[in-house]
């Protein structure tokens, strides 16, 4: 029986291996040097925006435990401790996209906040004048927010209506 022998050169194929780990590790990096970009340039968006929610909110809400009415408020019955809910936003990875260019936050109710960097690939450009874009935090007539200013102004309007009832 006739044996055929193949000979590789390994070496080539480890050089090869080796080039594309680093390629990878490489793009990897760059991914997260992006993220972290994205969400330096973002956080100059969401951070007054929260902040502004957060207090409008406390300044009207006096409950201190749960309504028997069902009614909740923008963010529920309680005052919300404004730096710890900063910091969370900042430290923590739950409310951003896989790279930071979007963030998303969670009110009561029908509520939410989505904001998202204009620059990111893929996203609709609902403000081409701003850098950011973002949905509408109280639904009105439109799906996309304006600015951060008109959506802080439909907030206090919003937490106005707080009562101690909390009736709408």
């Amino acid at each position: 029986m006739n044996v055929l022998h193949y000979t590789l050169d390994l070496r080539n194929l480890f050089d090869t291996q080796d080039a594309q780990s680093e390629f990878n590790s490489q793009q990897e990096q760059e991914k997260i040097e992006q993220g972290l970009k994205n969400k330096k340039e973002l956080l100059k968006y969401v951070l007054p925006l929260m902040h502004g929610i957060f207090e409008l909110h406390n300044r009207r809400c006096t409950r201190t435990t749960s309504s028997t009415t069902g009614k909740d408020g923008l963010l529920g019955y309680n005052k919300k401790d404004t730096q710890r809910e900063l910091d969370h936003i900042v430290e923590s990875s739950c409310y951003w996209s896989d790279n930071f260019n979007k963030f998303e936050y969670r009110l009561t109710g029908r509520y939410s906040v989505k904001i998202w960097l204009n620059s990111s690939l893929g996203c609709h450009q609902a403000t081409p004048h701003l850098p950011y874009s973002m949905l509408e935090v109280i639904p009105t007539e439109n799906i996309y927010g304006k600015s951060i200013e008109e959506e802080l102004i439909k907030v206090a309007k919003e937490c106005a209506r707080y009562k101690d009832s909390w009736i709408d």
